[in-house]
């Protein structure tokens, strides 16, 4: 039997420096869908509009802990 020679595993991309952008990281553009970047707006100055990671009550949130089971902390 022929042995095949091992390829070689890439390392894993730097967390921070990529060499392209990931699709999520560039927004979509006008030409695609002439309303979006008005939305996009108006949505990041929303009153109701906070990040997950700024939201305080979303954080502590029981229901939004996701599956902790009885032995948790909060439970």
């Amino acid at each position: 039997m022929k042995k095949t020679p091992r390829q070689k595993i890439p390392a894993p991309p730097h967390p921070l420096h990529r060499q392209r952008k990931l699709p999520w990281q560039t927004p979509k553009p006008s030409e695609e869908d002439e309303a979006a970047p008005v939305r996009i707006e108006a949505l990041l100055h929303s009153e109701s509009y906070r990040q997950a990671d700024e939201d305080i009550a979303f954080l502590v949130c029981r229901k939004c802990a996701g599956n902790l089971g009885r032995n948790s902390l909060l439970a």
